[in-house]
């Protein structure tokens, strides 16, 4: 309320950290007059119509007005800039620069929802989804007519994620009226509107559930479910179910959707999990596009009391937790990293937003929110591959879950990393262990520290041996670490105290424990002396300056590290402390002589710190004691320069000694330190003793010593000068509670250091002590009168000049060429009384403005006599960067701040309560980027305060004769060219163009300069087309250089402003008037102030009178033919680039385009090809249309509709008719796309009718007419089809789609005559064998097929009458070759049509004729044809029954290419039959109904198949058995061949290596490879559901795995089983999937076994979690496994082994199942002694058991592998129940063969998984175990 009464509003969210800046009171004034500024000015802008330049300015002014004050106006206001801004969204015609400006400015008002209610905004979203689909799925973008500038897309996503929130709650059957018709899986069309859906579609809980998700959430579902071998579509699906998800958590009911949407989770992270480690993954959706956010959303968001979410969570770990392991890195282990943070970060928000936020209430309800029993069980479950994620590679990962799981709950997580800690540091083999584990508990420091304080005490000491100069890394890791922990703790000894402080005992005993602080402190810094000691670096060269930049990575992290943890010490140290600490380093400091690159810059920074943290005590001994030092180093030079003895080698002594001083009374970066104690007075004592030091070093001759001298000067200045923050309380209190704690920003106290009257005068005083003498040299020398001064002495001056004026930037006001045009250039009115200026002959100067005119003439100067000091002149560009950017801070250095301060806030931040409460140096340095960020916003550059002297100088200089010299410039120039924008490029524009003029004045240096700057520019000037008119021509114009850079430079120019080209960067600016939406311009005129519309000249006329006069200047320089090749082509590429979609190309533009398609280059073909695509599309023929409605006059299109073939929909399908059916059909309305009536109808929809004959007249003076002249005439056809013809490159000269494309345009609007000229071209290049000409003619026909779709009948069947025999001829004469061009001629030309109109070309495809009896290429090139033609075409049934009918005698087919052919044609056939899955009100429907089904398919193949080995579950009546003799009437029934196998044999199955073959065998096979090629292709191709049928294939397909007998069967048969035990199961196809393996496993071959026993290994993985919750499912997968356990032959029983071992490694078999196998197992082992728990009982055993037993060494053998089977299961962990296994085992080492080998495996295999962990595994032992364990293997030493 107090913010009402001052404001006069109630401002909806300002900026808090406002509060504690400088003259805060001010602040109000200040922003109160620049928002109605921007208010009235904006909304002026938009009455005028002038968008892309003021409306543009305004809001960016609005932006920044945000930035510095937040949302501080009142909601009225907060409502209007959100209308107001949208609606300039959604004009039209406004650039899309602009527009990405609009979009940043409306994402940032409208993402913190809960400012503004739903009830208070309503937005409408068809404006919003017209301008996404413009620029996004608009005919003109696929055509390359719209370019957007670059990051507006993304940008418009993110606007409209938070405008959705503001839709009606009609808003969704609105959108579902629009969309839903366009829900068809078989056409492109479902992925763009299930992306509509994911971005558009309103899920808040604001609007009803009847309103809203209800709607189209079984739609959706229905799909997926019917569609879920993994479509690409179905990502977005996932993304909508995320942020479903999210806005109805507790509200939606997922049970029903766990199973699946589980199962496809861990599917996505394409686990090496697959067929005989094939690698084979269906990557179509989740698997190959990143959406793991939208996995972990879901997740966490479903969990919750009520939800089983969390026990599929759960499994789901367990089943992954392996791959987290170090050892097992994969493919996958980024992506799962991913996961885990992703997971645990969401979580964590999650309890955030329920338990802690204040800003807006839950929407979860109460009973549905985490209780912490949820919490306990998410963080018990995460923990195990917590604990392994922390030994991978992945740090930033492993630092993210360990700070989420300690926030959530510190006791699970922080004691057992503490213990790993420990463990690791006693290892001396594994350091990287030592390194994670300190990284971890440096993620996790704030929690320790608050939860477990005594342990953060007890770490500190711990860690210091660790200090020691052996391994740098080492160190930087535990001072990070120490370096966290120190900013929560107080640096004291509080025992002291201890008794006057009523303490809990806890309390009391974390204050006794303090007692070891001052031994800590004392320790730490010996140890940082002794690194200090050894960080000396010899032989540095003598040129080399002290920067870091000659640091290498070693001694940067050492640097930041040490001074970082010192820093923390001293700033929360205690006056006794401090004292120590000061003591202490003044001991070691005196006298002492340091290398000052490495060991003098950190403990120079050492010093820095102690002087921060208590300026006035520190500077009493720094200051004066080394001043002493370096006057008396300088006398001892001067006595030796007077003895004449070398002064010029190395002095480190003195080096060191001024960069402590320089170091000890720097200011400048502070953030880095984060120290704010110092003030402009505490220095005013020492300024005489500095200044003399500065006087006695300034002009030193040594580089290194004159620099450190400068920089002493600069600081000192600095210092006085830099209003800079000031804490007034310690951070910490000394005492034993509240360590850690975080607080607001109102608890903190601070004041500003701001320079007064007396610390101005001793910074004038300096100034003119140091700087005036030097612009007095510097004047004298731009007189010409300082001829004596050398280049080394002006380059040292210009340096001097540019420390000093660093050091006073932030208090001189930027040069003022004319009044500002905003009050924010004149905000902060009191800097203007602190302003520093320069004297002058008529009065005060400012000072940028007097150097700024100073250094142009000295530049001048230089460039006049000395050209060639190029480091002057780089000086001088220097002086410039500070004159115009820098102020206190460069621009960068604040952005750097920034990004630092994120940093650092994320690290330090409590996740969990948030709430602003951050540690104090958090908020401190906040406080200080806020003064930064308005400091830099008041003097940002602007037009107002850029000279044209100074553009003058950077232009001379940015085309200057050294490279050197033109770098730099252009850097400070483009960086003005970002700041300023279009203000100033009708400046530098022309001033490039005469730089590249045909002139003799015009250097190679200064073209290659404004070639430079050209090309280095964002956008290369492009902001108008007025500028593109002045520019573009003298680019054409340029004269061509010898040079290689210069033809370089020109190239990449040319390929950046065509769009033929992929690095094509520029974008569209609109011609047409923009167009604003009326409630827009009633909005505005009710702002108070606003003026009537300016008669403004018409911006959009002026930008067409400067596009034609470009136009016409380029048409003109293309035509006269003088232009070098490569500036034609440049040109060419420019004159594409004008074909936008709003533009009107004139018949002087086509005439030259129509030339050029005839041109002798190529790539200029190419592009009038493009060019003459985009002219055609804009001047296309205006199709006839009619309503649906009328087309489907007795249809009720509003009526509910399930997809697939329907009554309403039969009249689309393909049918039989006469001609005279035919010629009535071809005048009604027809629809051309393909997913129309699908499902629904819409509402508004409009079909085709066919064209008139006179429809394709054109007047004269038309651009068509001028096309259709062209291509009428036959010599210039004939030109046009020779040079397409032509063969660019062999082997690489494919069908062009683009050319295509033209082709259709060209066919569509001129008309039937055309097809006449082009007949004769078609039918003599399809005869030609060439490849180029074949590819030519595939083009012209797909042109022509897809152009004359809209033709009258008459003249469509006259061009059918040649075109049959055309592909008759194509048929003929197809090769390798020529295929894949008529492959993607016949694919498009069906595409988007309607069948019955390409009558002609199907019933010559579809004919028995052509498909068979054609030979094996012809046969397979004609199925290819007819593939493609039908390929998920669902309009064609007719057709799609007639080729099965023609293939279904052909499975057999002798061709192994007709074969893979014909499979690939029957998966096409068969992809319609798909049951409906999810269907409301209707139990079965079939999409396909009257298509060919899989049942079908099967029912007649499955017979002709053959069994090569007895299976008693297969009767002789359901298929044949290979090897069986045919029964004889009346005899019994045939028995399977002897098969005499070892029990423990593992040779080759007999009937596999000794029949011979008959015809009916080589039949099967054949058969058997047709099927499992089409089951492959089935499953690769199409995202249908799998179907029950497609096991039937199982039985045959596992025969032929790892058969040498036929290997293309074979390989076939390895193929499906691929595929099929990848996919993912309905959970009705489950069960029989389990049937048909149990039927299987009774195959009498050993093979067969193996080859299900991977299968189901496989196939239960990928569908785990839908297997695992189900018992039986799972009982019966356990049992199979089992069984084979005791499996006659040893190969399958060791293989069964090895999946019960991965059945318990991933929790498939959970610990209640443990004991009760482990039993069952030991049974095996000892029939008579069944053991239970701890006892052994005798069970009772029937004689018939007896009699009906396996033999007893198989079954004892079983079970050894069984239990062989729990070891191996667990290779990185020993539960409890595997000691008393291996001591069973070792018991059994003396058996009968191949027990014996079986265990010794085991072992040798246990002791490799575990000796890495042996310290802690060991202790999973007993005493005696382990002495068994130590006899049982050969390595003694291993276990000692």
């Amino acid at each position: 309320m107090d913010r009402e009464k001052c404001l006069g509003f109630n401002p909806q969210r300002e900026n808090i950290y406002n509060r504690k800046l400088p003259h805060s009171a001010e602040l109000d004034a200040d922003s109160q007059r620049y928002l109605q500024e921007i208010k009235l000015n904006l909304s002026q802008s938009i009455l005028n119509n002038d968008i892309d330049k003021g409306a543009d300015d305004w809001v960016r002014n609005l932006h920044k007005y945000i930035i510095m004050y937040g949302l501080k106006f009142s909601k009225e206001d907060h409502i209007f800039f959100i209308k107001v801004i949208f609606g300039l969204m959604t004009t039209k015609h406004v650039c899309s620069l602009a527009l990405n400006t609009f979009a940043k400015l409306l994402h940032v008002l409208m993402k913190k929802k809960y400012l503004v209610k739903r009830h208070e905004l309503t937005l409408p979203w068809e404006p919003l989804f017209e301008l996404y689909k413009h620029w996004e799925d608009s005919s003109f973008t696929m055509r390359g007519l719209v370019k957007p500038a670059q990051g507006f897309k993304s940008q418009l996503i993110s606007v409209i994620k938070v405008a959705r929130h503001y839709f009606t709650e009609e808003a969704t059957q609105e959108m579902l009226d629009r969309w839903r018709h366009m829900m068809c899986p078989h056409d492109r069309s479902i992925c763009q509107v299930t992306k509509y859906y994911m971005l558009f579609m309103p899920t808040t809980s604001k609007i009803p559930p009847d309103k809203s998700w209800k709607l189209w959430v079984p739609d959706l579902n229905m799909f997926w479910q019917t569609w879920s071998n993994s479509p690409n579509w179905e990502v977005d699906i996932l993304k909508l179910f995320a942020r479903l998800a999210i806005h109805q958590a507790g509200e939606m009911d997922w049970e029903p959707y766990m199973g699946d949407m589980y199962t496809r989770f861990m599917n996505s992270f394409n686990l090496p999990v697959t067929y005989g480690g094939s690698g084979v993954r269906l990557k179509h959706g989740m698997s190959g596009q990143p959406c793991l956010n939208s996995i972990t959303q879901w997740i966490i968001f479903t969990l919750g009391p009520g939800s089983s979410s969390q026990d599929y969570l759960t499994k789901l770990l367990t089943a992954l937790q392996s791959y987290y392991h170090p050892a097992n890195t994969n493919n996958s282990s980024e992506e799962l990293h991913l996961f885990i943070s992703n997971l645990t970060s969401q979580f964590v928000s999650r309890v955030h937003v329920e338990r802690y936020n204040t800003k807006w209430e839950c929407r979860i309800k109460p009973e549905k929110r985490l209780t912490d029993d949820d919490i306990q069980r998410f963080v018990l479950s995460v923990k195990p591959i917590a604990m392994l994620v922390l030994y991978n590679s992945y740090e930033d990962d492993s630092r993210a879950v360990f700070s989420s799981l300690s926030v959530l709950a510190p006791s699970l997580i922080i004691p057992d990393l503490l213990d790993k800690l420990a463990i690791a540091s006693q290892s001396l083999t594994e350091p990287h262990r030592f390194h994670v584990c300190i990284q971890a508990l440096s993620s996790v420091a704030g929690p320790m520290v608050r939860n477990y304080p005594e342990k953060a005490l007890e770490l500190l000491t711990l860690l210091l041996p660790g200090i020691t100069v052996n391994d740098i890394w080492k160190c930087t890791d535990i001072f990070v670490l120490m370096s966290d922990l120190l900013e929560m703790i107080p640096v004291a000894d509080l025992t002291c105290d201890i008794n006057k402080k009523n303490y809990t005992e806890e309390e009391r005993n974390l204050a006794l424990k303090t007692v070891c602080i001052e031994n800590f402190v004392a320790e730490f810094m010996d140890r940082c002396f002794t690194l200090i000691e050894n960080s000396r670096r010899e032989n540095i060269r003598s040129d080399a300056g002290i920067t870091d930049d000659y640091l290498n990575d070693e001694e940067l992290a050492a640097d930041a590290a040490i001074n970082d943890t010192f820093l923390r010490i001293v700033a929360n140290s205690s006056p006794a402390m401090y004292d120590t600490i000061l003591r202490k380093l003044q001991v070691y400091i005196q006298g002492k002589i340091v290398e000052p690159t490495v060991a003098g810059g950190i403990l120079a920074s050492m010093c820095k710190s102690v002087v921060q943290c208590n300026p006035e005590k520190a500077l009493k001994f720094f200051v004066p004691y080394l001043c002493q030092s370096l006057t008396r180093l300088m006398e001892e030079r001067d006595q030796d320069k007077k003895r004449k003895e070398d002064t010029t080698k190395v002095d480190e002594e003195l080096q060191f000694n001024l960069q402590l001083l320089g170091e000890v009374i720097n200011v400048r970066n502070l953030q880095v330190y984060r120290f704010y104690r110092c003030r402009s007075s505490d220095i005013l004592p020492h300024i005489a003793p500095i200044c003399q030091v500065i006087d006695l070093t300034l002009d030193l001759a040594q580089k290194e010593e004159y620099e450190l001298s400068h920089n002493i000067l600069q600081n000192l200045i600095t210092w006085l000068c830099r209003i800079r923050l000031v804490e007034c309380s310690p951070r910490i209190e000394m005492d034993a509670r509240g360590w850690g704690r975080t607080v607001h920003m109102d608890q903190i106290n601070v004041d500003w250091n701001i320079p007064n009257e007396q610390e101005l005068g001793v910074v004038r005083g300096l100034l003119d002590r140091y700087l005036t003498p030097l612009l007095v040299l510097l004047d004298s020398y731009s007189k010409g009168e300082e001829q004596q001064m050398c280049k080394e002495t002006l380059q040292r001056k210009l340096k001097l000049v540019c420390k000093i004026i660093l050091g006073v930037s932030e208090l001189v006001p930027p040069e003022q060429t004319r009044p500002w045009d905003s009050v924010l250039s004149s905000s902060l009115l009191w800097l203007d009384k602190l302003s520093i200026t320069l004297p002058g002959p008529s009065g005060e100067v400012p000072l940028r403005q007097g150097v700024n005119e100073l250094l142009s003439r000295v530049q001048k100067q230089i460039v006049a006599t000395a050209n060639d000091d190029y480091e002057s002149l780089g000086a001088i560009l220097n002086v410039y960067d500070v004159m115009l950017f820098c102020y206190g801070m460069d621009e960068e250095e604040i952005g750097d701040h920034l990004e630092d301060q994120k940093r650092d806030k994320n690290h330090r931040q409590d996740r969990l309560v948030r709430e602003k409460k951050h540690l104090p140096s958090v908020i401190l340095e906040r406080i200080c980027i806020q003064w930064e960020t308005h400091l830099w916003l008041k003097n940002l550059l602007v037009i107002e305060s850029f000279s044209p002297r100074m553009l003058n100088d950077l232009l001379s200089l940015c085309v200057h004769q050294y490279s050197e010299v033109r770098v730099l410039a252009q850097e400070i120039l483009l960086k003005v060219v970002g700041r300023l924008g279009k203000d100033c490029m009708k400046l530098i524009v022309p001033r490039i163009v005469e730089c590249l003029h045909n002139s003799p004045e015009i250097t190679e240096e200064m073209m290659k300069g404004a070639l430079y700057l050209i090309n280095q520019e964002k956008y290369m000037f492009f902001y108008s087309w007025e500028l593109a008119s002045k520019l573009w021509p003298a680019l054409i114009t340029a004269q061509h250089r010898d040079k290689q850079s210069i033809d370089d430079l020109l190239r990449d120019i040319g390929i950046k402003m065509s769009r033929y080209y992929q690095d094509y960067c520029l974008y569209t600016i609109p011609l047409s008037s923009i167009e604003l939406p009326g409630s827009l311009l009633e909005l505005v005129k009710q702002v108070p102030g606003v003026e009537k519309p300016s008669s403004l000249a018409n911006l959009s006329l002026g930008s067409h009178l400067h596009f034609q006069e470009l136009e016409r200047r380029i048409i003109e320089l293309v035509s006269n033919k003088n232009l070098h090749w490569r500036h034609h082509e440049m040109a060419v590429g420019m004159l594409l680039t004008m074909i936008t979609y709003d533009s009107t190309p004139t018949r002087d533009t086509v005439s030259l385009w129509l030339k050029l398609l005839l041109d002798d280059q190529r790539s200029i073909r190419c592009m009038a090809n493009q060019a003459m695509e985009g002219v055609l599309k804009l001047e296309k023929l205006p199709s006839r249309k009619i309503p649906l409605k009328e087309m489907l006059q007795d249809t009720d299109i509003d009526s509910p509709k399930l997809p697939g073939i329907r009554e309403d929909n039969l009249l689309l399908q393909y049918r039989n008719m006469e001609e005279d059916e035919l010629k009535q059909y071809w005048n009604k309305p027809f629809v051309v796309k393909s997913y129309l009536g699908y499902w629904t109808w819409p509402k508004n929809e409009r079909v085709r009718l066919a064209h008139r004959p006179e429809d394709f007249n054109t007047s004269p003076d038309s651009v068509r007419s001028l096309i259709s002249q062209f291509f009428l005439d036959e010599n210039l056809v004939a030109r046009f089809v020779e040079l397409n013809s032509l063969e660019h490159e062999k082997g690489l000269d494919f069908f062009n789609m683009d050319r295509g494309i033209f082709m259709c345009f060209l066919f569509e609007n001129i008309g039937p005559k055309l097809g006449q000229i082009f007949q004769c071209h078609i039918e003599k290049l399809v005869c030609s064998p060439e490849e180029s000409q074949q590819r030519a003619a595939a083009e012209m026909v797909y042109g022509l097929v897809r152009g004359m779709r809209f033709w009258d009948y008459q003249s469509a069947q006259q061009a059918w009458t040649w075109l049959i025999p055309v592909f008759q001829q194509v048929l003929s004469n197809v090769t390798l070759e020529t295929q894949s061009d008529w492959d993607l001629c016949f694919s498009g030309a069906s595409n988007k049509g309607d069948p019955n109109r390409l009558r002609s070309m199907l019933e010559l495809l579809v004919t028995s004729e052509n498909l068979v009896s054609q030979g094996a290429f012809k046969e397979s090139s004609y199925l290819l044809f007819v593939t493609k033609c039908l390929s998920s075409n669902w309009r064609a049934r007719d057709l799609f029954i007639r080729t099965y009918n023609i293939l279904r005698q052909h499975w057999d087919h002798p061709y192994n290419n007709v074969r893979h052919q014909i499979a690939n044609t029957m998966s096409t056939l068969l992809c319609m039959d798909i049951p409906l899955k999810g269907a409301p009100n209707k139990e079965q429907w079939n999409i396909g109904e009257g298509f060919p089904t899989k049942k079908t398919f099967l029912d007649e193949i499955i017979p002709m198949l053959n069994l090569h080995h007895h299976n008693p579950e297969f009767s002789r009546e359901e298929t044949p058995v290979s090897g069986m003799t045919t029964p004889i009437s009346g005899t019994a029934t045939p028995q399977p061949p002897t098969e005499e196998v070892s029990p423990n044999t593992s040779s080759e199955d007999i009937s596999m290596t000794t029949d011979v073959d008959d015809e009916e065998t080589k039949r099967s096979n054949r058969i058997l490879e047709t099927a499992s090629l089409w089951l492959t292709n089935q499953i690769r191709n199409f995202s249908s559901t799998m179907s029950i049928e497609m096991f039937r294939l199982l039985p045959y397909l596992c025969q032929f795995i790892g058969t040498e007998k036929d290997q293309d069967v074979s390989q076939s048969c390895l193929q499906a089983l691929c595929y099929l035990s990848i996919c993912i199961l309905p959970e009705e196809a489950i069960q029989p999937m389990l049937d048909m393996v149990k039927r299987i496993v009774q195959s009498s071959s050993y093979k067969t076994k193996m080859s299900v026993l991977e299968f189901i290994q496989v196939s239960v993985f990928t569908n785990f979690l839908k297997i695992v919750v189900n018992a039986s499912y799972k009982e019966q997968v356990q049992t199979i496994v089992i069984n084979l356990l005791q499996d006659d032959n040893l190969t399958v029983r060791i293989k069964a082994g090895k999946i019960l071992g991965g059945l318990l490694h991933s929790g498939f078999i959970d610990n209640s199942q443990v004991q009760t196998l482990l039993t069952s197992l030991r049974s095996f082992i000892r029939p008579k002694m069944t053991r239970r728990g701890k006892k052994f009982i005798k069970p009772e055993v029937k004689k018939e058991q007896l009699d009906n037993s396996k033999d007893k060494t198989i079954t004892h053998h079983a079970g050894i592998i069984g239990l062989c089977a729990f070891v191996e299961a667990f290779p990185y962990d020993v539960p409890e129940f595997v000691p008393p296994v291996l001591m069973e085992l070792s018991t059994h080492l003396n058996d009968s063969q191949p027990i014996p080998t079986t265990i010794k495996k085991c072992l040798q295999e246990f002791k490799r998984t575990h000796q890495d962990n042996w310290q802690e595994h060991k202790t999973k032992f007993t005493e005696d175990q382990l002495l068994v364990m130590t006899d049982l293997l050969v390595s003694q030493n291993y276990y000692a």
